[in-house]
């Protein structure tokens, strides 16, 4: 019986021992569930402070932003948007005479666009990629650019029609020709890209009409199946009145002259019979305005006419349909300077160093 009650007894020990280890095994667990339970309450408040945060700063940011660009809208609707060129052409046309209407009608002309300093030449990976390339340029040799009208600076004089030299002397709205006299005088034309020296930060084009120290604003890849547009239309005078192409040729004292000369570095072309090659191109699309008989023969006995191409001063008179090169020299006339941007603020503490 002892022997018995000893066992039952232990038995129980056991047991409740057991059950005292177990009860011990779950409060543990519930204390540990409770307090992973405070503490993801903890990190989900703390989570949806930081995102009301992050919020309220976005909301900040963004208002102040609006603000900041409210304020340059009212100040642009005043004085104007201001614009800084990012490089300048260094081009074979030194001068407006002699510069095509358009620069696919002289496919040999050439000329560089030379990337200010305070644009990284890794801006230019990649262009190479490309044949065409449109440039937004500045038609800064306007005649009116100078003008002012009443008490806004930024009002130029502009004509609201103009005369086409296809329209024979007819006139049309000056939105629908390409006139440089424009209320906003900025210029877009499609060349050819030649080369890319990204380390230099420049681009070889032809095919522009582009004069020397033009003031480019951007640049942007031709992109054929964006900007082709094969169905196209346009007014009949464009379409019809394609101005003639006209004879060139080149007499003998201008021939003499020619074979004379030997190109200085400043030139953009390799060889005179290149350069000379681009000139037909030009003097085959009659130059003179309007005002100097485009399109009809000149007096023989007229003093001839004048024109610079590239390094080159060329005489010409014109005939029925016939262009004659009298005279070539190298021009005397030194390219007028290329502009350079105002320095940056970094190049002015640099310069001030």
């Amino acid at each position: 019986l002892d022997a018995l009650t000893t066992a039952l007894l232990g038995g129980v020990a056991i047991g409740a021992v057991a059950a005292y280890l177990q009860w011990q095994a779950r409060v543990a667990a519930e204390t540990r569930l409770a307090g992973e339970q405070r503490l993801k309450e903890e990190l989900e408040q703390e989570l949806k402070g930081k995102v009301k945060s992050l919020a309220d700063e976005r909301a900040g940011r963004t208002k102040a932003e609006r603000t900041l660009r409210e304020r340059l809208q009212e100040k642009h609707s005043e004085g104007g948007h201001v614009f800084n060129a990012i490089g300048y052409v260094d081009s074979c046309f030194p001068g407006r005479c002699g510069a095509p209407r358009q620069g696919i009608l002289v496919p040999s002309a050439v000329g560089k666009i030379v990337l200010s300093k305070h644009i990284p030449p890794a801006s230019l990976e990649g262009l190479a990629d490309y044949s065409h390339l449109w440039v937004i340029f500045v038609f800064d040799e306007n005649t009116n650019a100078c003008s002012e009208k009443g008490t806004n600076k930024s009002a130029r004089t502009f004509p609201a029609k103009v005369a086409p030299p296809q329209l024979l002397g007819k006139r049309t709205g000056l939105f629908s020709t390409r006139t440089p006299h424009r209320p906003c005088p900025i210029g877009l034309t499609v060349v050819r890209i030649v080369s890319v020296d990204v380390n230099k930060r420049t681009i070889t084009i032809a095919g522009h009409d582009l004069v020397n120290d033009t003031p480019v604003l951007d640049i942007k890849p031709y992109i054929p199946v964006y900007d082709s547009i094969p169905a196209a239309s346009c007014a009949h005078w464009v379409r019809e009145g394609g101005a003639p192409v006209l004879e060139v040729q080149v007499s003998e004292a201008a021939a003499a002259q020619a074979a004379s000369i030997v190109l200085p570095a400043e030139s953009l072309y390799p060889d005179i019979a290149s350069l000379l090659a681009a000139l037909r191109e030009v003097l085959q699309l009659d130059i003179r305005s309007t005002h100097q008989g485009r399109g009809a023969a000149a007096d023989v006995t007229d003093v001839p006419y004048e024109m610079h191409f590239d390094v080159l001063c060329v005489r010409f008179r014109t005939a029925e349909r016939v262009v004659t090169v009298v005279e070539l020299a190298l021009d005397n006339v030194k390219k007028i300077r290329h502009r350079q941007p105002p320095p940056t603020p970094e190049e002015s503490t640099a310069a001030d160093e």
